[in-house]
């Protein structure tokens, strides 16, 4: 009987006639990974799975460093601050540099 569940809730994943792509004839570890990392995007959970899987170095990249060693500065990218919030903050904002 748990073997019929099984088989069941797997159909699902295996028979894809709704998007017109062959069925799938196993269910692999990549396979689960990967779908995984596309559903879950953005739910907050994909560090939790990298960590799990045992998969952090092969997918985090690892720190980039000056010439002379040290780590480079990150300077936050910073946009514009938007006209409308200047007005209302003049005495005490400035412009973010190159805008």
């Amino acid at each position: 009987m748990e073997k019929q569940k099984l088989r069941n809730s797997t159909k699902c994943c295996t028979q894809r006639s709704a998007v017109n792509t062959p069925a799938r004839t196993s269910l692999t570890r990549d396979y689960i990974c990967n779908e995984r990392r596309v559903e879950l995007a953005y739910e907050g959970i994909r560090y939790y799975d990298i960590i799990r899987w045992d998969i952090a170095k092969e997918v985090i990249p690892t720190a980039i460093y000056n010439s002379d060693g040290t780590k480079p500065k990150f300077d936050g990218n910073p946009g514009p601050i938007p006209q409308s919030q200047m007005d209302i903050m003049a005495d005490l904002w400035k412009q973010n540099p190159g805008f």
